[in-house]
């Protein structure tokens, strides 16, 4: 998992928490509305991270000619309620990595279940085993990889709240791994359960160059 998207997208999500101002009973407190304004904010923020930081993922050469990361426009088509049931014994995955001799363990979490269209879909939650983390990883492929978005899948980091069922999943937040722009770097590679067979046009885009 990318440390700097981790911290990144922990310290964004404060931006887009709007309370309902409604006396509606049904109205929810601290629901996270959409906006795309805070999406196009963050993006800029990244492109920043990219071009200056020296723990940026791109070499000099790649940095001095960086002109931003391609994404689709920011949508509320995927951005969803979805269902979470903790598991009741994580098991521990050992997921493949883009480097053969590194291999990383994770539990198996929970599951997030939600709806695109008139579909449901399901994705599974991870944590890393021995780091201690408020971050569900949640890794996915989808349709658009290898023509739109990279080929090897991409990355949603989200925010625990400990004991909740209903979370927010917003696939504009979806990012790609460091390999996408780094061969040096390991990245984990997405197991299959968390395939999904559906267009997610949201989030990263793929390399130029890929």
């Amino acid at each position: 998992m990318n440390r700097f998207i981790l911290l990144f997208y922990i310290c964004v999500l404060p931006l887009l928490m709007i309370s309902c101002g409604s006396d509606d009973e049904s109205d929810t407190s601290g629901y996270i509305e959409f906006d795309s304004h805070a999406i196009q904010t963050a993006r800029k923020e990244k492109d920043k991270f990219f071009k200056t930081d020296p723990h940026s993922p791109l070499i000099p050469e790649q940095r001095a000619s960086f002109n931003g990361l391609r994404y689709f426009m920011p949508s509320e088509d995927y951005y969803v309620n979805a269902a979470f049931e903790q598991a009741e014994t994580p098991d521990t995955l050992m997921m493949l990595t883009s480097k053969q001799n590194d291999k990383r363990y994770y539990l198996r979490y929970g599951f997030f279940t939600f709806s695109i269209g008139d579909s449901s879909y399901k994705l599974t939650a991870f944590k890393p085993i021995g780091q201690a983390t408020g971050t569900l990883f949640v890794p996915f492929k989808d349709e658009t990889n290898g023509k739109q978005t990279y080929s090897a899948g991409r990355y949603l980091d989200i925010e625990e709240d400990v004991g909740a069922n209903e979370y927010t999943l917003d696939f504009n937040a979806a990012y790609n791994p460091y390999c996408a722009y780094n061969y040096g770097y390991s990245c984990p590679i997405v197991p299959a359960e968390n395939v999904l067979h559906v267009n997610i046009k949201a989030g990263e885009k793929k390399p130029t160059d890929e």
